[in-house]
């Protein structure tokens, strides 16, 4: 079969070497009846021994990996089993609420659970008190759960639970072993047991990641190798903090190439390279089909960018979006998805990839790693940190990404989990690994304008239109696929009137959902009784509307891990207000300005401008963060960050004093 994506292509090698022969293997017992002895001393404890603070913690994570072939039926099996003390109520409220998630590819089975008090007394969850549950479905993906709550869990109990998660047709190629939680772990262990495939040159090895100390390691019975690790601290999430794999120990299980995995990077990027470009090569022959509709694609268009765009709109207008595969078949390349006229994200790109060279265009297959997931380095040498595929064509001296699978983008740009680490070009040529930049902050921009009328008894009434741009649009109409519209509708004004106490809502509208060339827009009419204060003679108004009440964005004194934020945005706010009669406004400097680093990396300008003509105030905004791709900053740097937001949200709590005009009626 040919491959669809770069990860396919890399566990096809690996799954088909397999397919070749056949392994014995022991067949897989259930779960034991019993459950594991827990020593008097647990039942006894009453104070955390990793965090003194800790709610919870974690007392034994055992988790066996199995990797079977049994009847030629490839299958991972993972058996997970929980034993946690509960110190606290907060522990109690956290910890015995359980939602076990899993997604299309898996399925769980045998969940076991119980609750053991300080005295010894068990009680058992019952099979009925297990429910399915569908947590998330968009796209043909489903993120699923099996959900349950563990009966009579006080502080100074011990709850458990174990579960069975069976991968068909997989292996546990890719594999992430977290060694941390959300509360302190004592003890955690893996017990590995891979595919005996040497002889077929593959071998699983494992690849720790933020770990000073590597993992216990010791053989054990049946073929398994055993990992682990102690008094593991809690991962304690923070905003704006890296993905949790960035920051807590993990372990990846991947089964290698042997011909390739112990080669310096440039060779074995070499190699891998021009598999992955042969693997794919088929799926970009050119045909005259192709060749003719690439002319009629860019007719018309006299430059590079212009010639990429026709490009992705041809694509997009031509085949027929559908990830669920119900109307899938395995794809024979660009021209036969161009004939078939309907196609997933992979089908899109390789055929967008094959009309970019049909054009003369110079465009290459690129692999992306995700940095939503892992801040990952070329040096690595792992091609699971780099499975997401876009084209690279070359516009003048830069490289300009093109990402037909990213359906929600003006021009089919870069997601921003693709975007500010790095690209692996493929093609005739060697391969090469070129710099990805993040957007910059004026590529995504939140635009608001609002006109309002203040009446004098503090009331305002108005008009408000939002625009949305580049990620921030991305994100309004992927979040738009997983809701209907009176619910995108009640979202919005719950999120309103919670920061806008008595806010009334109406005429709400969305502009562009479908349209990718355009700004997303919502338009709506907006009145608030007493949004002016009274303070004896005067009005008080705060002009920042829009930033009313929202809440700070870093708040905590001080930092443990380093500030991520996913992608630079600019805002930019027009704010008319039309005064009440006899009113005027009282001189006034306005907000400060500030930024950060001389304004190359953030940058606030608020200004007031009032016309006593008009009695008209008008109050614009600009806020831009993350020039010069600055979106990662060392915890050392949080206080100048902090600092500088905290300066953002004192500006945009300013507010403007309304007084009588001398001689104007009461």
């Amino acid at each position: 079969m040919t491959p669809t994506s770069p990860r396919t292509r890399h566990v096809s090698l690996v799954v088909s070497a397999l397919a070749a022969v056949l392994v014995a293997a022991a067949s897989i017992p259930v779960l034991a009846a019993d459950w594991p002895p827990i020593a008097p001393a647990d039942l006894s404890l009453t104070k955390p021994r990793v965090d003194v603070d800790a709610d919870a913690e974690v007392l034994l994570w055992d988790v066996r990996v199995t990797d079977s072939d049994e009847l030629s039926d490839l299958q991972t099996i993972i058996e997970h089993h929980l034993r946690i003390k509960i110190f606290t109520d907060r522990g109690r409220e956290a910890q015995s609420k359980v939602d076990l998630t899993y997604d299309n590819d898996a399925r769980v089975r045998d969940v076991e659970g119980r609750t053991v008090s300080a005295s010894g007394a068990i009680t058992e969850l019952r099979g009925q008190d297990v429910f399915d549950r569908t947590i998330l479905q968009a796209s043909g993906y489903k993120l699923k759960a099996k959900s349950f709550v563990l009966p009579a869990v006080t502080p100074g109990a011990i709850i458990e639970y174990r579960w069975r998660e069976i991968r068909d047709g997989a292996i546990a190629d890719g594999l992430e072993l977290p060694f941390y939680r959300e509360i302190p772990v004592q003890l955690v262990r893996y017990h590995v047991k891979p595919l005996a495939v040497r002889d077929l040159g593959y071998q699983m090895r494992t690849f720790p990641f933020n770990m000073p100390d590597r993992p216990i390691m010791s053989n054990e019975e049946r073929g398994y190798t055993g990992f682990a690790m102690r008094n593991v601290a809690a991962l304690k999430r923070e905003p704006y903090m890296p993905p949790s794999l960035s920051v807590g120990p993990w372990m990846l299980l991947d089964y290698v190439d042997l011909a390739n995995a112990d080669k310096p990077a440039d060779r074995f990027w070499q190699t891998y390279g021009k598999d992955m470009y042969d693997a794919f090569k088929p799926q970009l022959r050119q045909t005259g089909s192709l060749r003719q509709a690439a002319a009629e694609a860019i007719k018309g268009a006299t430059t590079t960018g212009a010639q990429i765009d026709g490009l992705v709109r041809f694509v997009r207008a031509k085949v027929k979006r559908d990830d669920t595969g119900r109307r899938r078949r395995d794809s024979k390349g660009a021209g036969d998805t161009l004939s078939r006229g309907v196609g997933d994200g992979t089908d899109q790109t390789i055929l967008f990839a094959a009309l970019a060279s049909a054009a003369s265009l110079d465009a290459r297959l690129a692999l992306l790693p995700d940095r939503s997931d892992f801040l990952s380095q070329p040096d690595m040498k792992k091609p699971y940190f780099i499975r997401h595929m876009a084209v690279a064509v070359r516009d003048g001296a830069a490289w300009r990404f093109v990402d037909l699978a990213n359906q929600h983008a003006k021009g089919a740009h870069l997601d921003w989990k693709h975007e500010g680490q790095y690209a692996l070009l493929l093609g005739d040529k060697a391969p090469e690994f070129v710099s990805v930049p993040v957007g910059a902050p004026a590529a995504s921009m939140r635009k608001r304008t609002v006109a309002l009328k203040l009446t004098e008894d503090g009331t305002v009434e108005g008009d408000i239109t939002l625009e949305y741009t580049g990620q921030v649009a991305m994100q309004r109409r992927e979040r738009d696929d997983d809701e209907q519209a009176q619910e995108r509708e009640r979202q919005f004004k719950e999120d309103m009137v919670k920061r806008l106490p008595g806010a009334e809502l109406s005429a709400f509208a969305v502009e562009n959902r479908d349209n990718l060339d355009a700004p997303y827009v919502i338009r709506f009419k907006l009145r608030v009784p007493g949004y002016g204060q009274r303070a004896g003679s005067r009005l008080l108004v705060q002009p920042a509307l829009m930033q009313r009440g929202a809440e700070a964005m870093l708040s905590a004194a001080t930092r443990q891990y380093h500030l991520y934020f996913p992608f630079a945005w600019s805002e930019q706010d027009t704010v008319t207000i039309d005064l009440p009669d006899g009113y005027e406004i009282e001189s006034d400097p306005g907000p400060q300005p500030a930024s950060l680093n001389g304004g190359s990396v953030a940058l606030y300008e608020p200004k007031i401008a009032v016309s006593a003509q008009d009695r008209r105030a008008t109050y614009t905004r600009w806020f831009e963060f993350g020039g010069r791709g600055n979106i990662l900053f060392q915890p050392a740097d949080y206080g100048a960050v902090k600092n500088f937001l905290g300066l953002v949200e004192r500006g945009d709590a300013h507010t403007i004093v309304l007084r009588r005009r001398a001689g104007s009626q009461q």
